[in-house]
């Protein structure tokens, strides 16, 4: 972890190397791999590692959430529902993985679980501005409902969100 942090990936990838030819079932070592390929964006080692991390220890929450983006940026928003319900499985009160599937659903077109979703989020960590964020863009598009969209955009801002759309929104509402 250390070499990592130094950003040797090099270094990195091969002392994990070693560490996994010496105990291929450490969930932690995979995790790491995973984590070391991500940032080096080799996608398709990232999410074997997650895997074979989550094989290791199926609760290791941070490899669901990480192995969920992978999913999200390769268009499979249906697997990265599932990891991230396997993150909320294990941690329900995981604010950002409420907030995430709240975008996946959006995708998906299914606007109820969205809204539970990002309302979940909030609820749960009121001063999440990107939660606040997406849940005022939910409103604002998708139920037309300017007024709960603004009450968003509002604590959006006041929580130190900058976003130029929002603020000319908030701006010529009156604020």
């Amino acid at each position: 972890m250390l070499v990592e942090a130094q950003g040797d990936s090099r270094g990195a990838r091969e002392t994990v190397s070693r560490l996994l030819k010496l105990d291929p079932k450490h969930a932690d070592a995979w995790y790491l791999a995973g984590r070391v390929a991500e940032k080096d964006n080799v996608l398709v080692e990232a999410a074997y590692s997650y895997r074979q991390a989550i094989a290791a220890k199926p609760s290791l929450v941070d490899a669901h959430y990480n192995l969920a983006f992978i999913h999200r940026s390769q268009g499979r928003p249906l697997e990265a529902e599932q990891e991230f319900l396997e993150v909320l499985r294990y941690r329900p009160e995981y604010a950002e993985a409420h907030m995430n599937l709240g975008v996946i659903y959006t995708e998906l077109n299914r606007l109820e679980e969205a809204e539970q979703s990002y309302e979940r989020a909030v609820a749960l960590k009121p001063d999440y501005a990107e939660a606040r964020y997406n849940l005022g863009v939910f409103y604002e598009l998708h139920r037309k409902d300017l007024p709960k969209a603004l009450a968003q955009y509002h604590k959006y801002l006041d929580l130190g969100g900058r976003d130029d759309r929002v603020e000319r929104i908030v701006g010529s509402s009156g604020r």
